[in-house]
Order: structure tokens, then C-alpha cells, then sequence
């Protein structure tokens, strides 16, 4: 068993047939014939022995090629993920970048989950306790309580959520009033809208005209993007079906890339009550996703930055070898 050069400990309990440790992360280059076991646990790298390279390296450009997906690229490695593991790949992995079956799978979860006994008996025990204690006066005044299936959905809701999306402070353009607060129950009146500097979000203003998004409160920047997140996710808590993921998926490559969708939405003039479930599904994948894009992006050029020193020590160690 072999054991991560820096901290010592063993790179993997198993391997694979050809005896490469069966490690969280890998490193290869095709062109050069490098190959890295990352070690899981002070995640440094370790420069595989050169005489066992060859098909190693074959059996990930092959798993890579079969089951990966490019989440996160710069101009010199690729990372992916290939069913359990992450790799990195020196070069273009010749795939499209996609992140939006990480959150396909998440909405899968959630409906899994929500259909679960727990999750039911959960909202029971937690509604039961507030029911106690709004007949005491120690209850929100404005809950609620309802014991069928929707009312069963909107506990859970505001045990993960809470009641409001976003808090701060808000001036309407049109009229001046303020507002503190955008409530979960009244997030369906949010008009995504398409700006230059990506999607921004519109809620009415009461006061003026609750129907038009031109006379609103305006969120922009990461503000509008977090806010339209925990909105979609509370909207979205029951999850969604496989058939209804793939085609918001389906959506998603049509309009060419998350951007663009988002762009199409955005434009589109179009409260999230109105939405389809096939859009709204989307919205939010797609958003997250150009969340996780921008993480993603960092986390490359970090391990673009590792690759580059790794590569150079790899260098001259081969040499001596050869």
C-alpha cells in the first residue's frame, strides 16, 4: 500500500487493476505522460511512478471520455467529474463545460426527500409545536397553520427558510417608500430581469402598481443573485420529477449556455408566479450554476497554478529517471 509522500497517509485502501490507489482526485497529462494521485487528505500531489503510468493514464482518459463532465476549464487543464472522481486533465478535454446535472441531481433529492415518512412526520412534530404555541402567545402572529398536503409543504418551508429572502433597505423610485424585507410569500411577484451586468430582480411596489415591474424595488449584482436563489429554492423545496429536470435541462442547451437562458427569462418580462414549471426549474439551475461558475473558475486557476509547479518538479524528476 502505498503511502502520500507529504503526510504519510495511505493514498488509497483499494486500487484499480492496474494498482493506482482509488483516491477522490487525479491528475494526469496525456501529451507528457505525467500522472498524479492528489492525496485526500493534504490534497498535495503525488508524482506517479513512471513505468506504471501508461495505462493508468489510458483508463482515465478513457473514464473521462465515457462518463465525464467538464466543470471548470482555463486555457491550460480541464477539471471534471467522472461518476465518483475528480480529475484534472492538462489539456482540452474536448467536452462542454456543464454544471446543471450537479443541481439536476439536487432537485431529484429534494422530492425523494419530501415524499420521505420523516419529512412528513417532521412537519407534524414541528407544526403541532407551533400550534402549542400560538395558544399560549408565544407564536409568530402572522403563522399559519394548515394540516393538509400544501400546508404540510409550507411548514417545511419555513422551518428550512425561515420568512424572509432578503432584509436591508429599499427606496421605490416611483413613489419613496420603503421596504425592509422581501417575504417568501410574497416571492412570486419577483420579475427576473435581464440587465448588462447580468440578472437583476424586480419586486412591485404595493403602493403603486403590484402588477407592473416597471414601477418596483430593484435588486442587483450578487445582492439580486443570492436573494433569487434562497426564492428559488424555497419555491422549488419539493424537488421536481426526472422528466420535468431534463427538459428544463434540454431548455438550458437550446438556448446555448445558463447565461443565455437566463438572458431569455430576463427579457421576457415574467413574474415567477407566471413561469412554467419547466422555466422556473431552469431559472434555478441556471443560476446556480453561474454561481458555481465563478467558484469554479477560481478553484482552476488554483489548480492551474499547483499543475504548473507539480509540472516542473515532474519534469526534472523524469529526467533523472530517464
Amino acid at each position: 500500500m502505498r503511502r502520500c509522500l507529504f503526510c504519510r497517509k495511505p493514498l488509497g485502501k483499494r486500487t484499480d487493476p492496474n494498482g493506482f490507489p482509488l483516491v477522490r482526485a487525479a491528475a494526469y497529462d496525456v501529451g507528457r505522460g505525467r500522472l498524479w494521485a492528489i492525496c485526500d487528505r493534504c490534497r498535495r500531489w503525488n508524482l506517479w511512478p513512471i513505468e506504471e503510468r501508461a495505462e493508468v493514464i489510458e483508463g482515465l482518459e478513457r473514464l473521462a471520455r465515457d462518463r465525464g463532465v467538464a466543470i471548470a476549464s482555463t486555457e491550460n487543464i480541464t477539471l471534471l467529474r467522472a461518476e465518483e472522481v475528480g480529475l484534472v486533465r492538462v489539456g482540452d478535454a474536448g467536452l462542454a463545460e456543464r454544471s446543471w446535472w450537479r443541481y439536476g441531481r439536487e432537485l431529484h433529492r429534494r422530492r425523494v426527500w419530501h415524499d420521505t415518512r420523516f419529512s412528513r412526520i417532521s412537519a407534524y412534530v414541528y407544526g403541532a409545536l407551533a400550534y402549542a404555541g400560538e395558544s399560549v402567545g408565544l407564536a409568530d402572529v402572522g403563522q399559519k397553520i394548515r394540516w393538509d398536503e400544501a400546508g404540510l409543504t409550507d411548514i417545511l418551508r419555513w422551518r428550512r427558510f425561515g420568512w424572509a429572502a432578503w432584509r436591508g433597505r429599499l427606496n421605490c423610485a416611483n413613489c419613496g417608500s420603503v421596504r425592509r424585507a422581501l417575504l417568501y410569500n410574497n416571492s412570486a411577484w419577483i420579475y427576473p430581469v435581464a440587465t448588462e451586468r447580468g440578472l437583476a430582480i424586480s419586486v412591485p411596489c404595493p403602493r403603486c402598481d403590484f402588477w407592473s415591474p416597471d414601477t418596483a424595488y430593484r435588486l442587483e449584482g450578487e445582492e439580486a443573485e443570492t436573494t433569487l436563489r434562497r426564492v428559488l429554492a424555497c419555491r422549488h423545496i419539493k424537488g421536481a420529477r426526472l422528466d420535468t429536470i431534463e427538459a428544463a435541462a434540454d431548455a438550458i442547451e437550446h438556448a446555448g449556455s445558463a447565461a443565455n437562458f437566463m438572458r431569455d427569462v430576463g427579457s421576457a418580462a415574467t413574474s415567477l408566479w407566471r413561469l412554467d414549471p419547466i422555466r422556473s426549474i431552469g431559472l434555478e439551475i441556471a443560476v446556480n450554476e453561474a454561481a458555481e461558475r465563478r467558484v469554479l473558475g477560481g478553484l482552476a486557476k488554483e489548480l492551474e497554478f499547483v499543475w504548473r509547479r507539480e509540472e516542473e518538479l515532474a519534469g526534472i524528476i523524469d529526467r533523472d529517471l530517464t
